[in-house]
């Protein structure tokens, strides 16, 4: 509908113009005549091209009527933008003529308003991916991706248990950035807000007012950042001249994913011994270090022990990022490897430019993902390994490894930035790690 008012207004607008032209030839045209015009004549002709200017001044351009349209319209608009140049420009694309969408999911921030979409596709029956679309900055930009997979978190929400479902809002599924995908309940006089964790699985709750002012500061860095980024754009997208540029770890061949459910851990806790059995995976098959996996679970299991994992759900549950960077170092050695390069990152060490070095250098990184929102009293840390980066159009986007998804996913680096940043200094020393030969 919105096509059919934009070509409309565009034509009615080259009426106008040619209306102008026409008026300004016939001036140039008898402008010997109208000297010998009247004043008055001079004028009536003027007047009638400033008129014409006023008309065209009263219709906005397409530009500037597709900025008016309703924002879920928008989201909409901007999903099928993008996935036309997944479709042209990602090789690993699945999507094709068939592909068609299945469900569309809309998101909330913790004061009720929309801040993003989810749009599932589907081949026939087959599930085959997402975009997510964050129109929390006021306009729609690129979340995040996949193939071959529904969302994580739209997935859950079509599934929740029935002590659950009478319990929390399920009309308004909360996302905060990163994996913070929550279901809001009662908020008490102090502003303490029960919630339930999607993808965790587990109930507890939150200070309302603080958390709320934390999403809103990350907000605004996100939009600072964009601003950056419309002004510079990617120098290696304009001297490569091209709008998307993919870039895998050396050798990177598509696997079975190791998943919470390929590994059967049903607590959610070892999302970091996921990540490293997949990082042990690429290592094996992909460059040839075949001693390190036997089977994914016996590897996951190894690792699970050897990062110490705690199995309990909650603020206590999984691992830290010095008890998993040790525990895959002693792994990878008791499978008889030496590693001669390995490290890690936190903080300002930790950037865009630090993460493509890595994956430029042939070796994929774990990332510890925090919910800078609600951390101070719930967010459980969470652990995905990255394979590789891509730049789309502005965005600059992780390739990454989840435990709560089956194939790999395209996350603009933004969302995973600010839920990183401040507590990769302050919470329990998180730090980014690496190991490779």
């Amino acid at each position: 509908m919105l096509q059919i008012e934009l070509t409309r207004f565009e034509s009615f607008k080259r009426i106008i113009c040619d209306g102008i032209n026409y008026c300004w030839n016939y001036e140039m045209k008898g402008r010997s005549e109208m000297k010998r015009r009247k004043k008055h004549g001079m004028k009536r002709i003027v007047s009638g091209s400033l008129i014409l200017s006023f008309l065209l001044a009263l219709f906005p351009s397409a530009e500037a009527l597709a900025a008016m349209a309703p924002m879920e319209e928008r989201a909409g608009q901007k999903a099928a933008y993008y996935q036309k140049i997944i479709m042209r420009d990602v090789p690993e694309c699945t999507w094709d003529a068939d592909t068609q969408p299945s469900h569309t999911t809309a998101l909330y921030d913790l004061s009720g308003n929309v801040n993003g979409y989810i749009y599932e596709y589907v081949n026939g029956e087959e599930p085959v991916g997402f975009l997510q679309i964050d129109v929390s900055m006021g306009e729609p930009v690129l979340d995040s991706y996949t193939f071959g997979d529904e969302h994580c978190a739209a997935r859950e929400l079509r599934a929740l248990p029935t002590a659950i479902c009478s319990k929390k809002d399920t009309e308004k599924l909360v996302y905060l950035s990163g994996y913070a995908y929550y279901l809001l309940g009662e908020t008490d006089e102090e502003g303490n807000t029960e919630v339930y964790d999607v993808l965790n699985h587990t109930e507890t709750e939150f200070d309302r007012p603080a958390a709320v002012k934390a999403y809103e500061e990350d907000v605004m860095v996100k939009r600072q950042m964009r601003v950056e980024k419309v002004a510079t754009r990617s120098g290696i997208m304009s001297t490569r001249g091209a709008n998307t540029i993919t870039k895998f770890v050396q050798g990177y061949t598509s696997k079975r994913l190791a998943t919470y459910n390929n590994v059967a851990d049903s607590s959610h806790a070892g999302c970091a011994a996921i990540a490293g059995t997949n990082i042990c995976m690429y290592w094996a098959v992909d460059r040839g270090k075949s001693k390190l996996v036997q089977t994914m679970k016996s590897t996951f299991d190894e690792l699970y022990v050897d990062m110490k994992v705690n199995p309990t759900n909650g603020l206590l549950g999984g691992s830290s990022s010095d008890k998993a960077y040790a525990g895959l170092k002693q792994y990878i050695n008791r499978k008889g490897y030496s590693i001669p390069n390995s490290g890690k990152a936190a903080g300002s060490n930790y950037s865009w430019n630090w993460a493509v070095e890595r994956i430029d250098r042939g070796m994929p990184y774990a990332l510890p993902v925090y919910d800078k929102a609600t951390l101070s009293s719930t967010s459980v840390p969470h652990c995905v390994a990255v394979f590789g980066y891509q730049y789309i159009e502005i965005e600059n986007t992780l390739i990454v490894a989840d435990g709560n998804q089956n194939s790999l996913i395209y996350k603009v680096y933004s969302q995973y930035a600010n839920s990183y940043g401040e507590y990769a200094v302050n919470y329990d020393g998180a730090f980014a790690f690496y190991v490779g030969w």
